[in-house]
C-alpha cells in the first residue's frame, strides 16, 4: 500500500511559523504556498488539552495511540502538504487532532475536507473516509488493511466505548473509592468490492461466504494455510485472491 505523507499547518500565528511552507502534489512536484491557504482544513484551531486517559482511575485508552505520533493527511482537494506535525486520533468520536511537535496549541482536523490520514505507531496505519470505500459519508474513517479499487479491499473499524464500573450496594458501603471505569475497543471488519461493504467476522466460514465468487481461490488458500484464522491470515487471504504480492 502506498502511503503519502500529508501534513497541515493551521491556526498558528506568524510569530510561530515561517510565512511560507512547501507543499508537495501527488505527482511529486513541489510548490510554495502561504500558511493561510491551509486554514480551511481545520474545524477547531484551539482545542483544550486532551484528557489523560488514566486520570481518575480510568483504564484503557480512548485514543488510537498512547501518545502523539507522526503521520499524514490527504485533503479533499488533493493537496499534499508537508509540515512538522504530530497526531492523535480519538476512537470514541472519530476526531483527529494535530499540533506542531513542540507546540501546546492543539488543532482539530475537519473530517469533511479530509479523504484519508496515516498514523505511524509500530507501523503505518492508513484510514480512509467511509464514502470513498463504497458507503455513504457517515463521518467515520475505516482503517485500510488491504486496498484494491478493482478487486477486494479489507477494512477495519475500531471504536471505543466507556464503561462505568458497577458494584453491589454492600460493597459500595465498604468501599471509599474505586476505579471509575474503562475504555474498551469494539472492532468490526468489512470486505469492500464494487461499492458494497460486507461485514465479516474473523472466522473462515464468514470469509468463505463473503468471497463466494472466488471460492476456488479461497479453498486453495485455506488448504495451504492451516492453523488459526486471525487478522494477518485474513490480510494474506485477500491479498492472494487479489493477485497482489505479499
Amino acid at each position: 500500500m502506498k502511503h503519502v505523507f500529508v501534513i497541515l499547518c493551521l491556526g498558528v500565528s506568524t510569530t510561530q511559523l515561517k510565512a511560507q511552507t512547501v507543499s508537495q502534489t501527488p505527482d511529486g512536484s513541489s510548490n510554495s504556498e502561504t500558511e493561510s491557504a491551509y486554514t480551511g482544513y481545520v474545524v477547531n484551531n484551539n482545542v483544550p488539552a486532551l484528557p489523560n486517559s488514566t486520570s481518575g482511575g480510568v483504564t484503557g485508552n480512548p485514543y488510537f495511540s498512547q501518545d502523539w505520533v507522526n503521520g499524514s493527511i490527504t485533503t479533499g482537494d488533493n493537496k499534499v502538504i508537508s509540515q512538522d506535525l504530530v497526531f492523535m486520533y480519538n476512537k470514541v468520536d472519530g476526531r483527529l487532532f494535530l499540533k506542531k511537535s513542540e507546540s501546546a496549541i492543539i488543532l482539530q482536523a475537519d473530517p469533511a475536507k479530509i479523504t484519508s490520514f496515516t498514523l505511524i505507531t509500530d507501523r503505518p496505519h492508513t484510514f480512509m473516509r467511509s464514502d470513498l470505500l463504497g458507503t455513504e459519508y457517515t463521518g467515520k474513517f475505516y482503517e485500510v488493511l488491504v486496498r484494491d479499487e478493482k478487486k477486494y479491499s479489507f477494512l477495519k473499524l475500531t471504536t471505543s466505548e466507556f464503561e462505568e464500573n458497577t458494584t453491589g450496594a454492600a460493597s459500595q458501603v465498604m468501599t471509599v473509592s474505586s476505579s471509575a471505569g474503562s475504555y474498551s475497543d469494539k472492532v468490526k471488519y468489512f470486505i469492500a468490492k464494487e461499492g458494497q461493504l460486507v461485514p465479516v467476522n474473523l472466522k473462515k466460514k464468514s470469509f468463505e461466504s463473503a468471497l463466494a465468487a472466488d471460492k476456488d481461490k479461497t479453498d486453495k488458500y485455506f488448504k495451504e494455510h492451516s492453523g488459526s484464522f486471525n487478522e494477518d491470515a485474513a490480510i494474506g487471504l485477500i491479498t492472494e485472491i487479489n493477485g497482489q504480492v505479499n
